[in-house]
């Protein structure tokens, strides 16, 4: 994955996690920003796994 792609996931990913959202609506919230910001990425890089509650 492109390293400002990644920077900007993670970035946002904290950002939501800082903010009091659970782990899966932080991926999710991070995951469609970057999503929507860098259209052009394989988005399998970014999967969630793990306990989801």
């Amino acid at each position: 994955m492109d390293d400002e792609v990644s920077g900007f996931f993670f970035t946002r990913l904290y950002h939501e996690l800082h903010e009091g959202n659970s782990r899966l609506r932080a991926f999710k919230v991070a995951q469609t920003a970057t999503q929507d910001g860098f259209q052009y990425c394989d988005w399998g890089a970014f999967s969630y796994a793990g306990d989801w509650r």
